[in-house]
């Protein structure tokens, strides 16, 4: 006879393994590659993005990411703003300046 303690246990477990191969799947990505922009490649708070480079994590996703360096977060986040880049990975200061200007981004 099962006590609330293993039945429990034994629910959980099930719930696992029912919800792993949904957990697996991910959709088809929408675009493979993808350019970003940075303000300062070397600088530390940029290392996230170079150790997931160098680690190639975006390739184990299936990315190619190219990421284009740029003299200060206001550039590279111009380069989004004209086309040359999809996304920015910098400071959030430089969205808010671009607010005061009539553009809006979207940050994650």
């Amino acid at each position: 006879m099962l006590n609330r303690r293993s039945f429990h246990s034994l629910a959980m477990a099930g719930a696992a393994l029912i919800a792993a191969p949904a957990l697996r799947a991910q959709p088809k990505l929408e675009k493979s590659k993808v350019s970003i922009a940075v303000g300062g490649k070397a600088a530390f708070y940029y290392l996230p993005l170079t150790i997931s480079e160098q680690l190639g994590y975006f390739k184990a996703e299936g990315l190619e990411v190219e990421i284009s360096d740029f003299a200060g977060g206001a550039r590279a986040l111009q380069a989004v703003v004209g086309g040359s880049a999809d996304v920015c990975s910098g400071a959030f200061e430089h969205t808010i300046n671009l607010q005061a200007k009539n553009q809006f981004f979207q940050a994650f």
